[in-house]
């Protein structure tokens, strides 16, 4: 249910945003870098199935290659994630920086690499239930990268602090 979801959202941040205004500057940068590859993830996807490159016996392999190129993408953008939150955020204390920024950067893998699995995946379930894969997937993509990568942001946050 959505509203379950901002009211967990909504104490999150009501718990840790006034004490950590650097959380709060790098949540939309962790969301939109999950949605972009999501949606990069879904085009990839339907092109292959467009020109008619794409076997059901090859669904595994395609998915699994997206993961492991999003994983590579995600570890790249975790160290730069990481190195730009420790150098803003010199106003925490030294372990707590550390620890935000620990939490930022795995929060950004595992957005990254949900939302591509989700791309991967929901063109192929749509052309699998008779939908055209094109039109569905932008809509459904961004949403659920929204969705998970707010999750997956503030879960991670909330658990480390």
């Amino acid at each position: 249910n959505t509203r379950l979801f901002y009211v967990f959202t909504a104490k999150i941040i009501e718990t840790h945003q006034t004490n950590h205004a650097l959380l709060a500057a790098f949540m939309p940068l962790v969301m939109a870098t999950g949605g972009t590859v999501g949606i990069q993830a879904g085009t990839l996807v339907i092109r292959a199935l467009t020109i008619g490159g794409l076997q059901p016996r090859e669904i595994p392999i395609v998915l699994w290659k997206e993961i492991r190129i999003s994983l590579g993408l995600a570890v790249v953008l975790s160290a730069i994630i990481f190195v730009e939150a420790f150098m803003i955020g010199g106003a925490e204390e030294g372990a707590m920086l550390l620890s935000l920024c620990a939490a930022m950067s795995l929060a950004m893998i595992v957005t990254v690499a949900a939302t591509s699995l989700f791309g991967s995946a929901i063109p192929l379930i749509a052309q699998r239930l008779g939908r055209d894969p094109a039109m569905v997937s932008g809509p459904a993509i961004t949403a659920l990268a929204d969705l998970s990568g707010a999750t997956v942001y503030l879960s991670i946050v909330a658990a480390v602090l």
